[in-house]
């Protein structure tokens, strides 16, 4: 179910439409699991320009980023305008994804936004249910977070402003959100 939540389910299509991304800008995606959007949007916006990092994908020295948890990117300080992470909080620690939401805002450019998409906290007990499954798989102090709704205050913490929830949905068996936070 895990798996399917995160490459099939069709919060990656409301994500797609609530994302504002025009031709000729610079986007950087940060998935885990290959959960990323960037399939679908390279159809859509031709000119912009696309990097992915997958947290859970080693790469090579010297290429778009060091890929792992508390990765940093090999980028330049403001090098995007618009970041997108699609489904890689929640397998983190506390501090994990408050130094990636960091590294996040050091690599996007000031007035630039980054669009977030992860578990959020459960309203029903199937949703209880899968992330509590998910605190067995990644361990308890990565989920707690999820299943109170305090993993949003760390987009905050990092220095992000103006965060909105854009929708919040059950997708098969998780309540998915997707906000936006931007870099003043």
């Amino acid at each position: 179910l895990y798996h399917y939540e995160l490459r099939k389910a069709r919060w990656r299509e409301a994500m797609a439409a609530v994302v504002s991304i025009f031709d000729g800008e610079r986007v950087l995606e940060v998935q885990m699991r290959q959960s990323g959007i960037t399939p679908i949007l390279t159809g859509t916006l031709p000119k912009a320009r696309f990097s992915v990092v997958d947290l859970d994908e080693p790469t090579e020295e010297g290429s778009e980023a060091i890929a792992y948890r508390g990765a940093r990117f090999n980028r330049r300080p403001a090098s995007f305008d618009v970041v997108l992470c699609s489904m890689a909080l929640h397998p983190l620690s506390p501090a994990e994804k408050l130094a990636l939401l960091k590294e996040i805002r050091r690599v996007l450019r000031h007035g630039g936004s980054v669009f977030i998409a992860d578990i959020d906290k459960p309203l029903t007990a199937i949703e209880r249910r899968l992330l509590r499954g998910l605190a067995y798989y990644f361990g308890s102090h990565t989920t707690a977070a999820h299943l109170d709704g305090t993993w949003v205050e760390l987009i905050q913490q990092a220095g992000f402003t103006d965060v909105k929830t854009m929708q919040s949905k059950t997708y098969f068996t998780a309540r998915i959100s997707i906000l936006r936070a931007r870099r003043k």
